[in-house]
């Protein structure tokens, strides 16, 4: 039987994702459109790149819930849905912060230091 309690653990954690996937969405397109290389054919990849990321974050989610004995026969730990789902976080914050710095023109160094690469906008 399904367990709504389940899906309502990983909601605010779900809220958060899709929150940086859509300022993302908007950050990069304002980014894009400020560099003439604006193009609706790239937002569908864009979105289904992210997809596989939330899929696969969703997927340890679930397997972090199995009970003990059958965990173990897969050998997946459950430390690895939080990994998971960090490195999908960093990753969002990370596209945010490149297309916020060519945007607004914020501090290079400073961004660089945190391991934001800078945008490339030679081509």
């Amino acid at each position: 039987m399904f367990d709504l309690s389940l899906f309502l653990e990983i909601l605010p954690r779900l809220y958060i994702v899709v929150g940086l996937v859509v300022l993302d969405v908007v950050v990069g397109a304002l980014a894009a459109i400020k560099a003439h290389e604006f193009s609706w054919e790239k937002f569908p990849g864009f979105l289904e790149e992210y997809g596989m990321k939330i899929v696969a974050w969703l997927v340890f989610e679930l397997l972090a819930k199995l009970p003990g004995d059958l965990l173990s026969l897969g050998g997946a730990d459950p430390l690895l849905a939080g990994v998971v789902y960090a490195a999908l976080v960093a990753g969002a914050l990370a596209g945010v912060l490149k297309n916020a710095q060519f945007l607004f023109g914020m501090n290079v160094a400073l961004l660089g230091k945190a391991g934001v690469p800078e945008r490339d906008t030679s081509e």
